[in-house]
């Protein structure tokens, strides 16, 4: 027995851990991938709303806009802390992820209006949700 050859094992193939370890730090990669994503990818909607709706996209709106993700960020890793001492870190977690697949679709269905509920507010209303959702996964 001692003579017994045994193969290399890999962290995906290891008895220990499993097949289903690869896919949780699958999961978690694309987990971040989406947030960066979300943080980013607003400067090309803003490049497209400039110049769609010249009149509506100021630089205090872009800024607005831009940086109240963030605001959402800050309040959502505070908060989300204390939700997930509550009722638990998965329900936290998936509260985070439905917040954050809400808002990114609903910031698709922005829309111009004449009332005080504008585009800019509209667009800023999403981001700040989803930077909550965003700022709910640090904790």
């Amino acid at each position: 027995m001692a003579d017994e050859v045994r193969p290399r094992s890999s962290a995906f193939s290891d008895p220990r851990t499993g097949p289903s370890s690869a896919w949780k730090v699958a999961a978690a990669c694309s987990g971040f991938l989406a947030d960066a994503y979300d943080l980013f990818s607003i400067d090309l909607v803003l490049v497209f709303f400039d110049y769609t709706h010249p009149d509506q996209f100021g630089d205090f709106e872009k800024s607005t806009v831009v940086s109240i993700m963030l605001v959402g960020v800050l309040i959502g890793s505070l908060t989300f802390g204390f939700v997930a001492d509550l009722v638990g870190r998965r329900w936290a977690f998936v509260t985070t992820a439905v917040l954050m697949m809400a808002s990114a679709a609903a910031s698709g269905f922005v829309q111009e209006s004449e009332t005080w509920l504008d585009m800019t507010l509209q667009l800023a209303i999403c981001r700040f949700l989803l930077g909550l959702g965003v700022g709910g996964e640090y904790p």
